[in-house]
């Protein structure tokens, strides 16, 4: 059985013991490094060069962590490892640094380009190895790591014979596909778990999960007290009541009996956060609620928690949350809907309220859960994201978009019965998904355990007749000295290793004027054709998948009545 706990990383201060026949070596005794070879092309230019053409006229462009966009040439035309050069998660043993790329495609100089020396090494042990090491003292910054080609260069290796190194690579495999079996598995869960929480909160939001009593005071009723309040000052501040036009109604969703529609600002105070300074910051003090700390229905206050002690009071008045707050984000990457996240202030105590955050402040009189609910329902989340712009990767939504925006008000007695059935149902969802992700967290340190033990020469049986490693060392450094270089494919031509010659880069617009940076990276796709989509003749998973855990049989029960939890 493999040993799924505190699985260290392979670091370059402590080299283990290795079977015979291995042999410790640095990285470029085992690759060929290319980076002289690649391309960076803005996200600009991309976009002007692949306007207008088919999609089989387009190839994958990668960059530090996977596959970024698409682009209407090629550099490279054979199996390579990538490496993260900067904006790499090199310190998350969790996640990926390195991987396998085919076909024909391009690199921009996020990474370095890596291939196996023939007769020496495996591209794919290549990769398994460098997501398996730890880049402690390897690489320098703060928030956008870099790994350097110098310091790419002094990466230890240990170094099997070739013919174990295939078996291991087998192993690998072999393992890792059972594995990603089990993994898949656990996906679909969440992803059906994350439905089902979905149709949950639209029937509330609809008059579809509890039942209507024609004894419960209509809505339309609460909504003139509450805005009778606000016109004499007894409710919350925000705009006047003589100043609020009643919500159009125009194209909105028919309502149950006693319900109404009503706009966020007739119910509620909303402010945007204020522009804290980092140079403020402070180990103590009040925390600063920033977009991090919230995440979908909850806050992360241990999510890089940021204080500050200097405040003029008057911010503090104005800023500080209070319990009931609600609080929403309002930036995050366009299109891809990674913000709007909400959350209510309980019993958290001084937060004070950032840029880029919005706060809601409703009326005493209202059931402040089922506001939260709505809050969360399709309907407002597809409308909060009708109102988004910003640049090619920022979105925004204003706040004033949102307090324009409609929401269903139920009677208040109903309020109460759907905050109660809402929480029963989702109590069971939230404890199998954390189930799901405890699952899931195995299964990574798992995956790190099967590395571990292949690197240490215990995943597979040595062979006293394998060549040792050592005589592939020789045999290279010999080739070095007579001037052999390693053999590999071609890339496409033109220049030196197929590289576009310079005339026809800089004529064709091929080298930008400054290099690209972008975070917002793709996994890469593996086994990929000529445009990164899957292969028809790709070699499919083999070996036994792992059965379906009690939370995949329990996540497929409950969708099955998901499009009617009623």
């Amino acid at each position: 059985m493999i040993e799924t706990e505190h699985v260290e990383p392979i670091t370059s201060n402590a080299h283990p013991d290795i079977p015979p026949g291995w042999v410790w070596t640095m990285l470029p005794d085992c690759v060929e490094i290319l980076d002289n070879q690649r391309i960076p092309v803005n996200s600009e230019d991309r976009e002007k060069r692949i306007a207008g053409k088919s999609e089989e006229a387009l190839f994958p462009y990668y960059g530090a962590t996977g596959h970024v966009g698409f682009i209407d040439s090629y550099i490279f035309n054979e199996e390579l490892v990538l490496l993260g050069e900067d904006g790499a998660p090199f310190l998350d043993s969790t996640k990926q640094k390195a991987y396998v790329v085919r076909g024909r495609y391009w690199v921009n100089n996020h990474a370095h380009v890596l291939r196996a020396r023939d007769s020496v090494t495996l591209n794919a042990l290549i990769c398994y190895y460098l997501n398996l090491f730890d880049y402690h003292g390897f690489v320098t910054g703060t928030t956008r790591l870099k790994l350097t080609q110098a310091e790419l260069r002094r990466i230890p290796i240990p170094l099997p014979p070739l013919a174990e190194q295939r078996r291991i690579v087998a192993a690998i495999e072999t393992q890792l596909t059972r594995l990603d079996a089990g993994v898949a598995s656990l996906r679909a869960a969440q992803a059906k778990l994350r439905r089902y929480r979905a149709a949950v909160l639209k029937a509330a939001c609809e008059g579809r999960l509890v039942e209507q009593e024609p004894g419960d005071e209509p809505a339309e009723a609460l909504l003139r007290r509450v805005v009778g309040n606000r016109e004499q000052g007894t409710g919350n501040r925000g705009r006047r009541a003589d100043e609020l036009a009643p919500p159009d109604t125009t194209g909105l969703p028919k309502l149950p009996t006693g319900w109404c529609w009503t706009r966020l600002d007739e119910i509620s105070e909303a402010l945007g956060g204020y522009a804290f300074q980092s140079k403020d910051y402070s180990d103590t003090g009040l925390q600063i609620l920033k977009m991090g700390n919230i995440k979908t229905g909850r806050l992360e206050l241990g999510e890089n928690p940021s204080y500050i002690n200097n405040v003029d009071p008057s911010v503090i008045e104005k800023y500080i949350l209070r319990k009931n707050d609600i609080v929403i984000t309002l930036t995050g990457t366009r299109r891809k809907r990674d913000y709007g996240y909400t959350a209510i202030i309980k019993d958290q105590r001084d937060l004070l309220l950032n840029q880029r955050v919005a706060r809601l402040r409703f009326h005493s009189a209202l059931e402040i859960e089922y506001l939260f609910i709505a809050l969360q329902g399709k309907h407002f989340q597809d409308n909060f994201f009708k109102y988004e712009t910003g640049n090619v990767g920022q979105g925004n939504v204003s706040i004033r978009a949102i307090t324009n925006e409609s929401i269903p008000l139920p009677p208040l007695a109903e309020q109460r019965r759907i905050v109660a059935e809402v929480e029963r149902r989702l109590s069971v969802v939230s404890a199998m998904e954390a189930t799901v992700t405890a699952s899931l967290k195995r299964a990574e340190r798992l995956r790190q355990a099967i590395l571990k033990r292949a690197f240490a020469g215990k995943l597979v049986p040595q062979d006293p007749g394998d060549e040792p490693a050592s005589a592939l060392l020789e045999r290279i450094r010999g080739g070095r000295e007579l001037g052999v270089g390693s053999r590999g494919p071609a890339a496409k031509g033109g220049g030196r290793r197929g590289r576009p010659k310079k005339s026809d880069a800089v004529g064709a617009g091929l080298v930008p004027a400054h290099n690209e940076s972008d975070d917002r990276q793709e996994p890469a796709p593996q086994r990929s054709g000529r445009r990164g989509r899957p292969r028809k003749d790709a070699p499919q998973p083999t070996g036994r998948p792992l059965p379906a855990s009690e939370p995949v049989r329990a996540a497929e029960q409950l969708t099955m009545d998901m499009e009617n939890p009623q």
